[in-house]
């Protein structure tokens, strides 16, 4: 996939941890991906990928799938 042109994104996500009588915060911490959530995440793409090839081959005429277009090489400038 990665070797395809896909981009890993990893941003941070935040988990709130809640009173139990109040249900008001009480703390606030990082969320830590694990590894088997990542095996499941790029499970999860491998069977979109998979159907939709199934789909256009099947459907050609009416299948409409969504592509994004390439990124402009000007939006990795800041990255440099």
């Amino acid at each position: 996939r990665v070797e395809a042109g896909a981009l890993t994104l990893a941003s941070p996500e935040v988990r709130f941890k809640l009173d139990n009588d109040s249900h008001d915060p009480a703390d606030v911490e990082m969320y830590q991906q694990k590894d088997a959530n990542a095996l499941v995440e790029e499970f999860m793409l491998f069977a979109n990928i998979t159907v939709a090839k199934r789909i256009v081959s099947r459907f050609p005429r009416c299948s409409i799938l969504r592509r994004h277009p390439p990124p402009l090489s000007s939006m990795f400038d800041e990255f440099s």
